[in-house]
């Protein structure tokens, strides 16, 4: 299964991999020419200098976006990745900002989202442009810099370029995605004249972002302080984490407890959301038959002088609507003297898995890897929500291993270098079908 690079092509895969894994492009204040900070618009300088250097057609799109290209035609196989990541996070053992190669691994923040996948699609598409391959369609390597915190990217994208007639993003699963769940972000919090008073001092903050399980939450009890640790994962997948906010929540009212003391946050929580991952304790445990259970996520907490910020994370099956599971929360929310506003939300997104666009990319990723997969529902959002005639193929192989947002994220070499095969294949099958 494993892909066979030359070996100036595998020296190259290593120099993409550090260029890009060097560069902290964490979205953070906007400046001109990179609205999405200064490290997402060197991120893509690299890459796009990398592939330049080889041949290839490159833009950069006002530091919002770019692409890589090769072929000529109207119509377009595009590939849409993103260079964005999210913070490391506690947890570490070696440098996040670092190509670290240890065990067969590739070490890094953003090695499986969505570095490492960014560049094994531009191997891929070299490998072809190399090999004498001349597509019926243009084939374009899209980059994306805001991927983690909104996909303004693609907005700017679409108001600037043509919408690609098919393609995939790899930022997902194997073998192929038909069904990706609704996401919704929510936040709790006091009035601000509606303080939360018991006559407890309780102080918190935990948490780096709303779509990654916190690894760390810090805590003040009446003067004492604590610091609690759990186990970052991505929120669509929260029961592979361990949420360091809850189990603060927990060692709080245990302590309460033990001196007959009570919060009416703490109970709150604990009454609702305790160490749940699936919002079965607030009322909104569903499930389908299409796209799985709801996942439940607490991503930021923020409590000072009785006031309560508190951000999560939903992910819900394609046949429910957003507006049975805000009616539920509020219901719980009014019960403490509590209001939830909506951050941001995405429509879930369906497609038939018996389409002859998906069943093409499954048989790529089957005829490659020798399985007999079906295509499977996920609760991570990618591009395709943002872009039509896209939808998510790869690059995690196996679930359980899906570190994405974790502490020592990795991809195995073996994996990466099939990843290719697997794309190079996909490229070839899409202008095939594109025609």
């Amino acid at each position: 299964m494993i892909s066979i690079l030359s070996d100036d092509n595998r020296e190259l895969l290593t120099k993409i991999l550090e260029g890009l894994i060097s560069v902290p492009s964490v979205k953070s204040e906007s400046s001109d020419k990179a609205p999405f900070g200064e490290h997402t618009a060197q991120a893509l300088r690299f890459f796009l200098n990398v592939a330049e250097a080889y041949g290839f057609k490159v833009a950069d799109l006002d530091g919002y976006a770019g692409y890589i290209e090769f072929g000529e035609g109207p119509r377009e196989v595009a590939v849409l990745c993103h260079l964005d990541i999210v913070p490391p996070g506690d947890g570490w053992t070696v440098d996040p900002y670092s190509l670290n190669i240890k065990d067969g691994k590739f070490i890094g923040r953003g090695i499986i989202d969505d570095k490492g996948p960014a560049a094994a699609c531009f191997l891929a598409m070299k490998i072809l442009k190399d090999n004498g391959w001349k597509p019926s369609n243009r084939i374009r390597l899209i980059l994306g810099l805001d991927e983690e915190s909104g996909c303004e990217c693609m907005d700017h994208y679409r108001s600037v370029e043509k919408v690609p007639d098919i393609g995939f993003t790899p930022d997902a699963k194997f073998p192929v995605i038909y069904a990706e769940k609704g996401i919704l972000h929510v936040t709790f919090r006091t009035p601000d004249d509606s303080p939360l008073t018991s006559g407890i001092t309780l102080s918190a903050d935990g948490g780096d972002k709303a779509n990654m399980v916190p690894s760390t939450c810090r805590y003040s009890l009446n003067g004492e302080e604590f610091i609690v640790h759990g186990r970052s994962s991505h929120a669509s997948m929260p029961q592979y984490g361990i949420n360091a906010i809850s189990r603060a929540m927990t060692d709080i009212s245990e302590k309460l407890k033990a001196k007959g003391l009570r919060h009416p946050f703490v109970d709150f929580y604990t009454k609702y959301i305790a160490e749940t991952t699936d919002g079965s304790l607030i009322g909104i445990g569903f499930s389908d038959s299409q796209s799985g259970p709801l996942t439940f996520n607490v991503g930021l907490l923020s409590i000072s002088s009785g006031s309560v910020s508190m951000t999560i994370d939903i992910r819900y099956p394609v046949t429910f609507s957003k507006e049975n599971i805000m009616d539920r929360l509020r219901s719980a929310a009014s019960s403490v003297g509590l209001e939830i506003s909506e951050d941001s939300s995405m429509d879930p997104l369906y497609r038939e898995p018996d389409s002859e666009f998906v069943q093409s990319l499954l048989d790529v990723y089957n005829s490659v890897t020798g399985e007999s997969r079906i295509p499977i529902a996920i609760g991570g959002g990618t591009y395709a929500r943002r872009m039509p005639n896209i939808i998510a193929f790869g690059p995690v192989f196996d679930p359980v291993r899906d570190v994405a947002h974790q502490a020592d994220e990795y991809i195995l070499e073996e994996e990466l270098l099939s990843c290719i095969e697997i794309y190079r294949n996909a490229l070839v099958r899409l202008d095939e079908l594109l025609g």
